[in-house]
């Protein structure tokens, strides 16, 4: 993984995926949260991630809104068949003009008095959280984490509700990696699988969850569709 020292731009991208950290990485983390300048601490706001300020040295540690879930406020607000409206209070957000914002909620409520309950539920999420989202805005600061949730895990395992033990959960997870990180997991399954060979590296991968679907020498997984998605 190749960093510009501006810690701005990634290149070689990874998805990881896991259920547990084991000692290394929280390790480097810590060695890199010593290096930093400024930690910021990104979250929805609940008061358990606020807190975890303290673990760190507080005089360098910021808590500040992840702009995912106000922006995900303000697109529930307006909604999709509203965008110009979203990018208005967009822009009174980025500029910090808490009062343009207000008004412009009182406004946009007479619009849809249908949809009063959920206008005021998520503009009053955004206003009180208004103070450590400019901190974010502010300090530039961003992170994928809350987006690569949605669409690497949430997108694909809870939109059709199901039921998972942490075994089989640890077993889709790491072919979801191999899906998200452009490795061809069928073919590395069917490799594996008839010549028994090494696969750069592949031969620690769990396909058991397979098992009913390949029965001796016949192949039965569907090769037009991905295991992963």
């Amino acid at each position: 993984m190749d960093i510009q020292i501006d810690l701005s731009f990634l290149m070689s991208w990874r998805v990881f995926l896991n259920l547990e950290i084991g000692y290394m990485s929280m390790y480097i983390v810590h060695m890199i949260l010593i290096m930093l300048k400024n930690i910021y601490i990104l979250g929805d706001g609940a008061n358990w991630i606020k807190a975890t300020r303290d673990i760190f040295d507080t005089t360098k540690t910021h808590y500040a809104l992840d702009k995912f879930h106000a922006m995900q406020a303000l697109q529930r607000i307006t909604t999709y068949s509203n965008m110009d409206e979203y990018e208005k209070a967009k822009e009174f957000i980025e500029a910090d003009n808490r009062s343009a914002f207000k008004q412009w909620i009182k406004d946009f409520s007479k619009k849809f008095p249908d949809r009063e309950e959920i206008i005021e539920e998520k503009s009053k999420y955004i206003l009180n959280n208004w103070a450590a989202l400019q901190r974010l805005l502010k300090a530039n600061a961003s992170c994928s984490m809350e987006g690569c949730i949605s669409h690497s895990l949430a997108n694909i395992f809870t939109s059709r509700p199901k039921g998972f033990s942490k075994p089989i959960l640890a077993k889709r997870l790491s072919l979801r990696a191999l899906y998200l990180n452009s490795f061809d997991d069928k073919q590395i399954f069917i490799k594996l699988m008839d010549s028994n060979q090494t696969i750069n590296n592949f031969t620690n991968l769990d396909f058991s969850i397979l098992d009913d679907r390949y029965k001796g020498d016949t192949y039965k997984v569907n090769l037009n569709t991905n295991f992963a998605v």
